[in-house]
């Protein structure tokens, strides 16, 4: 009788272990397959929000190769970096439309010549004009452009309750700021599977 009591206790402390083992493989297929469906989730949306201005596309390593261009292939290759060690790449590019007539000075250097220069806050040109028959020629002497870009990272906010604020530990946010124009920003994270 006694045996029979340790056979059973035997079984059920196996049958125990042997659903403990099979439920930790579960609840880890499945926390991999929702962050897998949330990862697709969110570049969907990015990929096709309103404002294109900023993307954050995240990707796994063997999704960032079959989806590279081959200007990302030859800067890569130009850097001597494999593409299965690139961690993050941060396109930024920076418009600066001026659309408002503005008056330039001129300055009458000699019969038929003049000189022009204009400057905003990013921006100093000056040129040369030649008046010589019909025709107008203008040839621009010097040109300096000057943009401050700045990029700032911070750690995302997880939640806030009260006066206590828990910022995440991994969770790095990135905003970038330009002196003159707009800022647009492609930013590709690759993560590990």
């Amino acid at each position: 009788m006694g045996k029979i009591k340790l056979i059973g206790a035997g079984v059920v402390i196996l049958f125990l272990i042997i659903a403990t083992v099979t439920a930790n493989v579960f609840i880890k297929k499945y926390k991999y397959e929702k962050m897998r469906a949330d990862r697709l989730f969110n570049n969907n949306v990015e990929l096709t929000a309103r404002e294109s201005h900023n993307t954050a596309l995240i990707y796994t390593k063997d999704e960032f190769i079959r989806v590279m261009t081959d200007s990302l292939q030859n800067a890569l290759k130009q850097l001597q970096i494999k593409p299965k060690q690139v961690i993050k790449i941060v396109e930024k590019e920076v418009k600066v439309f001026i659309e408002v007539p503005v008056e330039v000075p001129v300055k009458i250097i000699g019969p038929d010549t003049w000189s022009i220069s204009d400057s905003d806050k990013c921006f100093t040109w000056s040129g040369v004009a030649h008046l010589k028959d019909d025709s107008l020629k203008v040839t621009r002497e010097r040109f300096t452009y000057n943009n401050t870009t700045t990029d700032y990272f911070y750690r995302k906010l997880k939640f806030k309750f009260l006066f206590v604020k828990i910022y995440s530990k991994k969770d790095i946010e990135q905003k970038t700021v330009s002196e003159c124009g707009e800022s647009y920003e492609r930013s590709i994270t690759v993560i590990k599977k």
